[in-house]
């Protein structure tokens, strides 16, 4: 149930959260296809849920989502898509190079999820937000140690 309205900023916004998301996971699954660890497969899953989540608050308030029907690998935004292709490439060089990658995404998810909170008083989508940002805390913690 819709409990609020968003503003236009606040909709774009909530859009690039979700195509975000899908990157992060695309990455992840690229990364744990090439180096089957633990920590890649379990991020793969949380990444699945964290856009499971961001796709219902779309639905909730009819928002188009950016993340529908693409495969993965494949983003409907030229920069993202841009961005997707150099941290793939840089991620499969090597191990290390994909957990270097893995921080900078969580970074800046982390920075962007804290930025997005911005000005947004609507329950349901600061509750998400919070559960993303929590995720992407943990992610990165879960990959800091490894190869830095």
């Amino acid at each position: 149930m819709v409990s609020s309205t968003l503003t236009a900023a606040q909709k774009t916004k909530l859009a690039a959260i979700a195509e975000e998301e899908k990157l992060a996971h695309d990455l992840y699954v690229a990364f744990a296809d090439t180096y089957p660890t633990s920590v890649f497969s379990a991020i793969v899953n949380a990444e699945t849920q964290d856009l499971a989540e961001v796709r219902v608050v779309l639905t909730r308030y009819a928002l188009a989502d950016p993340t529908a029907g693409p495969a993965v690998g494949t983003f409907m935004t030229a920069s993202t898509q841009q961005l997707y292709n150099e941290l793939r490439a840089k991620g499969t060089a090597s191990e290390d190079a994909a957990y270097a990658v893995a921080r900078a995404v969580e970074s800046t998810e982390i920075t962007d999820l804290k930025a997005a909170t911005t000005g947004v008083t609507v329950p349901d989508v600061l509750q998400v937000f919070a559960t993303l940002l929590d995720r992407s805390q943990r992610h990165l913690v879960a990959v800091a140690g490894l190869r830095s």
